[in-house]
């Protein structure tokens, strides 16, 4: 897949998110990725408090308890463990269209410590809709507190209650979607 374009739109902007757009050369494949621009920067923070807690951790453990050395390591692998379920990495999401099946959505949100790729196979949500359960691709808005309106796209479901609800997009990316969706 070759990149068609990876664009940093302005509403998208204030939330720290940039797109990236690929596509295969006869169009079948169109993937849509949202990553997050200050990525490495939440990552590094929290490596940092994961790893000022393990150590605050091990001292106050220390200071209260008088563990054997494989009592104390396992209690530092707990606290390592626990905080870093904690302070993950940030979100990043994926809409993948497969012209004429359908349409793959990823959310991927791993442990600050490990590398993406490792994040990408372990703690991946993968979700498939067939085209034939795909009703419509829509741009909807919303309202949140402080009376701010937010514009996401969602994917109608047959025979579903809620909205699949995708990212914060444009109509740039609606067009793109339902183009080669349809």
């Amino acid at each position: 897949m070759s990149i068609i374009e990876s664009i940093s739109l302005e509403p998208l902007m204030r939330q720290r998110y940039s797109l990236e757009i690929h596509q295969n050369s006869n169009g079948g494949i169109l993937r849509i990725t949202m990553v997050p621009t200050w990525n490495t920067n939440k990552n590094a923070m929290n490596l940092l408090i994961v790893a000022l807690g393990t150590i605050t951790g091990i001292f106050t453990l220390a200071r209260y308890v008088q563990l054997s050395n494989t009592g104390q390591l396992f209690s530092i692998a707990t606290i390592f463990f626990l905080l870093s379920l904690i302070f993950r990495r940030p979100t990043m999401e994926t809409l993948t269209v497969l012209a004429n099946y359908g349409v793959q959505i990823r959310k991927v949100r791993g442990l600050a410590f490990l590398p993406r790729s490792f994040n990408r196979h372990w703690f991946a949500e993968t979700e498939f809709i067939p085209r034939d359960q795909v009703v419509d691709v829509v741009i909807n808005e919303g309202f949140v507190r402080g009376f701010q309106v937010i514009f996401y796209l969602a994917v109608l479901v047959k025979e579903s209650t809620k909205l699949r609800l995708l990212f914060a997009v444009c109509k740039h990316v609606f067009s793109l979607t339902t183009r080669a969706l349809y």
